[in-house]
């Protein structure tokens, strides 16, 4: 056994301490702490964009109401920190339209230590979405979920139904939750449900979500469901819609995608009424 004085002992010791840290840092860094942030109620997902208006409009009740490790904005880490530079503890996301995009951004190392949570979002009408993903969605989500997950991100799936071909809207939406949300739930962390064309109906609103809930929870309890609200003028959403539709549904979900219009004077604080009105992260 080979024999080390006292001095190079602690040299050693020191050492391996350091390499224990850097790994804390780096892991912690991906994935804030829950002992460091407050990781209760609802999860919320909102752009950067939205974020900022908020700030501006309020940033008392942001700072309130958004220092949480389950609020999930979309952007780079290190470039949310520098343009909201008041000490929220939030997840930073990337959406992707394709898988192939996903593996580029991998294998160029782009998304190592900047962002947290990556979506899968593949859409009929997206360039980006190829004709291989729109006619089988199920594989291609699932390689997605299967890659996030070898390099620790937190996976979102987020398909549009309008890729099932069935013109009724609840049959639609109902032969979703069967055809894709049940089969690729098991491999994902969360998944969005994207009803926010009927939010102004909140009873149609309930049906779908509450059932595509049951079908997702029924063969993957720990995967958590998002429903998607929107104020974008070609829906018709206004703050008030979306509060309403998101108590509809409040017991069946574990949290909302916020879409709001940040181009219109009421879109810059409709996220702000929101939170005061209705309380989504409760």
């Amino acid at each position: 056994m080979p024999h080390f004085s006292n001095e190079a002992a602690s040299e050693r010791i020191c050492n391996l301490l350091a390499t224990i840290l850097v790994l804390m840092l780096c892991v912690g860094a991906a994935f804030p702490s829950h002992a460091t942030c407050n990781d209760n109620g609802k999860y919320l997902f909102v752009s950067s964009e939205t974020l900022k208006y908020s700030i501006i409009a309020n940033e008392r009740l942001i700072k309130e109401k958004l220092d949480r490790c389950n609020v999930i904005v979309g952007g780079r880490r290190d470039v949310f920190r520098a343009t909201f530079d008041i000490g929220l503890r939030v997840r930073t996301r990337f959406i992707y339209q394709s898988l192939g995009d996903f593996e580029n951004d991998l294998n160029s190392r782009k998304l190592q230590g900047i962002i947290d949570v990556v979506i899968y979002n593949p859409e009929p009408g997206f360039i980006n979405t190829t004709e291989e993903e729109k006619r089988d969605p199920v594989s291609y989500a699932i390689r997605f979920a299967k890659l996030a997950k070898e390099n620790g991100l937190l996976s979102v799936a987020a398909p549009s139904c309008r890729l099932i071909k069935e013109r009724d809207t609840l049959g639609r939406y109902q032969a979703c939750s069967v055809l894709i949300y049940r089969k690729i739930a098991p491999y994902y962390d969360f998944i969005d449900v994207q009803a926010q064309s009927v939010q102004s109906d909140p009873n149609l609103y309930r049906q779908i979500v509450s059932h595509a809930a049951n079908i997702i929870k029924s063969v993957s309890p720990k995967t958590k469901v998002i429903a998607q609200l929107s104020t974008v003028d070609s829906i018709g959403g206004n703050a008030a819609s979306m509060g309403e539709a998101a108590i509809a549904v409040r017991e069946w979900v574990d949290g909302y995608w916020i879409n709001v219009d940040n181009k219109s004077p009421d879109g810059k604080t409709d996220f702000i009424e929101l939170e005061n009105g209705y309380e989504l992260n409760k």
